[in-house]
């Protein structure tokens, strides 16, 4: 890539593993100035990443509902509890998708809206961002949401602060709702 004087790129650095496993990383800016034909070295930053399975403990495996009718008789809903609890050390995301004639309920067996959060505990999780470069630099989080600290959004992963600088050697705590 290509910066003229004063021109920003901003890029995402993307990872992904099939199987959990920890990996390291090192990544490496090397700039020329101009047509020189050497470059040298102006950024190292260490990468570290857990990638880890996602895994979630339910109440039960199976659920099963079985009515009987009998000539005259009124049907009513049948509901029966379900319990999920994320037993992995970070947040999960997931969606819940059942079709006809099945329905998420509450506990007073009321349908739930196709928007509904269905938790009320969100944890918080705090990055470390630090520069180990020799020059300062500015960040953006790039985020799906619009939320705010004061409004978040449901299911969204809030990031604070989501723009600064970072000096030579400076660390900013990143603070993701």
């Amino acid at each position: 890539m290509e910066l003229r004087p004063g021109q920003t790129m901003e890029v995402m650095l993307e990872g992904f593993s099939s199987t959990p496993q920890a990996v390291r990383e090192q990544l490496l800016c090397q700039a020329a100035v101009g047509s020189e034909a050497r470059s040298t070295q102006t950024l190292q930053v260490e990468l570290s990443c857990q990638f880890i399975a996602p895994a979630l403990q339910m109440s039960s495996t199976a659920i099963t509902f079985q009515v009987e009718k009998q000539a005259g008789d009124v049907l009513t809903p049948l509901a029966q509890p379900l319990s999920l609890k994320n037993i992995c050390p970070l947040p999960l995301s997931m969606v819940l998708a059942l079709g006809q004639p099945f329905s998420l309920c509450d506990v007073e067996q009321q349908p739930l809206p196709a928007d509904a959060q269905l938790w009320d505990v969100v944890t918080e999780v705090e990055l470390p961002l630090q520069s180990c470069g020799k020059l300062p630099f500015p960040f953006v989080v790039l985020s799906p949401g619009t939320g705010t600290a004061r409004s978040p959004l449901p299911a969204v992963p809030l990031v604070v602060p989501s723009t600064g600088s970072l000096g030579a050697g400076q660390q900013q705590v990143l603070k993701v709702s």
